[in-house]
C-alpha cells in the first residue's frame, strides 16, 4: 500500500480534517505505514491550520483560473532562479495548480519548501558577502506584487526564517511584516513574525503592506525602494511617516535634474532632504522610469537610477543640492550655518 503515494490533495484534506470518515481512516493508516506521505503530511500541516483559520474570515474574491494560470507561470521561474543559491531545486515541492480550487477561496504561488527556497544564506564571492538578502527580498516582493495583482486580495507571502511555514494571508486590509535579516541601514529591525493564515488589518502599524483597489503596495516607514526593482508594470507607492524623506541623487546620470516641492536641482554628490508635515498628503511613488515625490499637493519627480529611502529623523528644513564651491547661507534650527562658518 505504501507504493501507492496519496497525492497532494488528499493530504490536504486529511490535515485539514475535511476528508469522510473512511478516507480519514484509510490516510492515516497509509501513512503509518508510508513513511514519505507522512513526512509530506506533516510539511502540509501548517498550510491547513491557515487555510482552516482563513475559512473563518469573511468572503473574499476568488482568483479566475486564468489569473491563477499567470500567478503560477510566474512564480515558478523565480523559484528555479534561486534553485542555485537557496537550495537544491530537488528539494523543492511546488503546491500543484490543481489545488487552487475556487470551492477553496485561497491562491497559493508558494510551497512548504519555499522558504528554505528564499530563506537568506549568506555566500561569499571574492571574499566579499554576496547581496542575497537583496535578491531574496526582490523575489518575495516579485511573489507579492504579482498575487496582488493577479488576484485583487491575496497576498503569499513568508517570514523569511527556515523553520517557519509560508503565510497565506488575506490582504484586504494592511499585513505586518518581517524584514529579510539584515535589513538596509535605514530600516528598524522587526521582531514579530507571521504565522500561517495570519489576517492582520492595522493600518497604523510599522512595516505595513496594504494593497488597495489599485493594487498598489504600501511600504510604510522601515523599508527601501531599489531603483532596480523592476516596476514597469506596476506602481508602488511609499506611504511616509512624519519626519524627512531623503533622496540620494549620488547614482543618478550626469546632467539630469531633479524635480522637487522645493524646486529644481542638478544631480550630484549630495542629497535632498524633504521635511515631511503630514503624512496623508505625502507619498513618494516609484513608476515606470522615474519617481514621483509629492508633499502638500505638489509633485516633483525624480529621474530613474535614483535610491529614495525613507529615515527616521527630526523635521528639517527643504536643503537642495549645491555644488560644493557655491557657499550654501541655509541655516537649521539651531542658527547656525549648514557648513559651520559665521556669516
Amino acid at each position: 500500500m505504501a507504493g501507492n503515494h496519496l497525492d497532494d490533495h488528499q493530504l490536504l484534506d486529511l490535515a485539514m480534517g475535511q476528508a469522510s470518515p473512511d478516507e480519514a481512516n484509510s490516510g492515516r493508516d497509509h501513512c503509518y505505514a508510508c513513511p514519505q506521505c507522512q513526512e509530506r503530511l506533516e510539511s502540509l500541516r501548517p498550510l491547513a491550520d491557515g487555510l482552516v483559520r482563513l475559512s473563518e474570515v469573511e468572503e473574499v474574491p476568488t482568483p479566475s483560473a486564468e489569473l491563477r494560470q499567470q500567478l503560477f507561470g510566474r512564480a515558478e521561474p523565480l523559484l528555479d532562479e534561486f534553485s542555485h543559491n537557496h537550495g537544491s531545486s530537488a528539494d523543492r515541492r511546488p503546491v500543484p495548480a490543481e489545488l487552487v480550487a475556487p470551492e477553496r477561496r485561497w491562491a497559493v504561488a508558494a510551497s512548504a519548501g519555499l522558504l528554505q527556497e528564499l530563506s537568506p544564506k549568506p555566500s561569499r564571492v571574492s571574499g566579499k558577502p554576496r547581496r542575497s538578502l537583496r535578491r531574496s527580498w526582490a523575489v518575495a516582493a516579485s511573489l507579492v506584487l504579482l498575487v496582488g495583482a493577479a488576484s485583487g486580495g491575496w497576498l503569499v507571502w513568508s517570514n523569511m526564517v527556515p523553520s517557519a511555514a509560508a503565510a497565506i494571508l488575506e490582504t484586504t486590509g494592511s499585513v505586518k511584516i518581517t524584514p529579510p535579516g539584515q535589513p538596509s541601514r535605514c530600516c528598524r529591525r522587526e521582531k514579530e513574525l507571521l504565522r500561517v493564515g495570519d489576517v492582520l488589518s492595522t493600518p497604523e502599524a510599522d512595516g505595513a503592506i496594504r494593497l488597495d483597489d489599485e493594487t498598489r503596495l504600501s511600504l510604510r516607514q522601515g523599508c527601501r525602494l531599489e531603483a532596480q526593482r523592476p516596476v514597469a508594470e506596476r506602481q508602488a507607492a511609499f506611504e511616509l511617516q512624519a519626519g524627512s524623506l531623503c533622496v540620494d541623487t549620488t547614482q543618478a546620470k550626469r546632467g539630469c535634474c531633479v524635480k522637487t516641492p522645493g524646486g529644481t536641482v542638478r544631480c550630484g554628490k549630495a542629497k535632498i532632504l524633504i521635511h515631511v508635515t503630514s503624512p496623508q498628503e505625502s507619498t513618494v511613488a516609484a513608476l515606470d522610469g522615474e519617481v514621483k515625490v509629492q508633499c502638500g499637493g505638489r509633485v516633483g519627480v525624480v529621474s530613474t537610477g535614483v535610491c529614495a529611502e525613507l529615515k527616521r529623523s527630526k523635521p528639517c528644513c527643504y536643503r537642495p543640492a549645491r555644488p560644493k564651491e557655491t557657499r550654501c547661507d541655509w541655516v537649521d534650527r539651531c542658527g547656525k550655518p549648514e557648513d559651520g562658518r559665521k556669516n
